[in-house]
């Protein structure tokens, strides 16, 4: 348990990013001297991250940079932190069933955390990694497209909203707007009559 005096413990569904993230926030509230800050998080620690911490001299830990010896420690070089938030928005699909307006909520916060690695794409684009992503059928894609006039992230969401609603039993509908039905259509000169 976290309090003012003991920092919070790293969770194995946590990321050392978000831990880490904890932890400054801890430090900002903690009457701890930074020289104590760095022991602290050590004596929390358990398991293997316990073990590695143990390998840094404790005069090191009492520096005043002590948190940033954690740092070299456990995290990940930045080329691998990109890497993994790029796959992680380039995978990211949702489940046939699921909830457009929730996966909308989890695209973006996918996009927040890659952006948060120095990373951004273009507005367009990231509509249509969207799109792309929501793994809707070909219908529902042309009929999403049809609703937009300009690409962008705010139209496109906004025609996700528009066309699918969820309701109680958390199944997604198509508003009044039908399937959309592709036809062929002949191209080619007039007729010679």
């Amino acid at each position: 348990m976290a309090s003012y005096k003991w920092p919070p413990k790293i969770d194995k569904e946590l990321s050392y990013e978000s831990w880490r993230k904890d932890i400054e926030i801890w430090s900002k509230l903690t009457d701890l001297s930074k020289k104590k800050q760095a022991l602290a998080i050590h004596l929390s620690l358990d398991g293997r991250a316990k073990v590695a911490t143990s390998e840094i001299e404790v005069r090191d830990l009492e520096a005043d940079n002590g948190l940033g010896k954690l740092d070299d420690l456990f995290l990940v070089d930045e080329g691998r932190r990109q890497f993994t938030a790029f796959q992680d928005l380039y995978n990211l699909r949702r489940q046939g069933d699921g909830n457009v307006r929730e996966f909308v909520a989890e695209f973006e916060h996918t996009y927040f955390k890659f952006t948060k690695q120095g990373m951004t794409l273009p507005d367009s684009v990231l509509a249509f990694m969207l799109l792309a992503s929501c793994n809707l059928s070909d219908n529902e894609q042309q009929l999403v497209m049809s609703a937009i006039s300009d690409v962008s992230l705010k139209n496109m969401k906004g025609a996700l909203s528009r066309i699918f609603h969820v309701q109680s039993s958390g199944q997604i509908h198509k508003t009044v707007m039908g399937d959309v039905k592709s036809e062929p259509v002949l191209l080619g000169g007039g007729c010679d009559d």
